[in-house]
């Protein structure tokens, strides 16, 4: 015979998602049928089926993050969904009203997404020289270095000790879409790379520099790692020093300027005090 299968649209919640030791315990929500429209009883009648009524119990490992966020937190607290993901890190950007649930919400994030193996809170938005920031481990591996690709290239970096935002990928493959192979390319900022290996990668010729001695170990490590350690020359000085002397021709033995054809400078926020160098 033919069988009919009636969901209610009422959830029945047992259970609060209490925290044990850090970790949310189960969430239990228990489906039930409730009263029937008149028109199914009518129906049932009719047809002269049997209601039988089932319960079916879903637990944690059943919801998504911000479905247990949403049954663990209180009520007056917004759940928390943006976030930034480096390699197996998980970046978040808490509110003062996150704070008392740092640690849980950290938790459930480390259960709940696919290869993330750290969750890290950024503690304040003072940044250094270096465009980094404090932050603390909230769940997971006190791991900080790991690995990106992006637009076919690979990238190593320690999240903690260099600036790097996985939202501008599309900007930095826009701006080396706009560059043609065989160019001499100056990157003042360079960072790790995110602009010099790509270019790299298509042919042109690069000068590197970042003042930041992380990001220039990364930036040497990551030429090698993508293969195009002939094309892009390596620097650790300050970005205006560096233009200068690169195109005095100082940086080499063989004292020859260097003709560039392209610059990029890196630095939103204080780039354009750097422009006096071209005078």
């Amino acid at each position: 015979g033919m069988r009919l299968v009636l969901l209610s649209e009422e959830l029945k919640e047992e259970g609060n998602g209490e925290v044990s030791d850090g970790r949310p315990v189960d969430i239990v929500i228990v489906v039930v049928v409730v009263a029937l429209p008149e028109e199914v009883q009518t129906f049932l009648r009719e047809s002269h089926a049997e209601l039988v009524v089932h319960q079916f119990r879903i637990g944690y490992n059943y919801f998504t993050a911000e479905e247990a966020l949403r049954q663990i937190l209180p009520a007056d607290v917004e759940v928390p969904t943006g976030f930034e993901t480096v390699g197996h890190i998980a970046h978040l950007n808490l509110r003062d009203q996150h704070l008392p649930f740092k640690h849980l919400i950290g938790q459930v994030l480390l259960d709940k997404l696919h290869n993330v193996r750290t969750v890290v809170n950024k503690v304040a938005n003072i940044e250094n020289e270096y465009r980094v920031f404090p932050m603390e481990v909230l769940a997971g591996e006190e791991n900080m270095e790991t690995e990106v690709r992006e637009h076919n290239a690979r990238f190593k970096l320690n999240f903690a000790e260099v600036y790097w935002n996985s939202r501008l990928q599309e900007e930095h493959q826009r701006i080396v879409n706009l560059i043609s192979p065989r160019e001499t390319v100056c990157d003042m900022f360079a960072g790790v790379g995110p602009f010099a290996i790509p270019l790299a990668m298509k042919g042109c010729t690069v000068f590197a520099n970042d003042l930041n001695p992380h990001s220039f170990h990364y930036l040497n490590i990551n030429t090698r790692l993508n293969k195009v350690e002939g094309r892009v020359k390596t620097f650790n000085m300050d970005g205006r020093e560096f233009i200068r002397r690169l195109i005095r021709g100082s940086l080499f033995e063989d004292h020859q300027p260097v003709h560039v054809s392209q610059i990029v400078m890196n630095l939103p926020a204080t780039a354009v005090e750097f422009l006096d160098v071209f005078r």
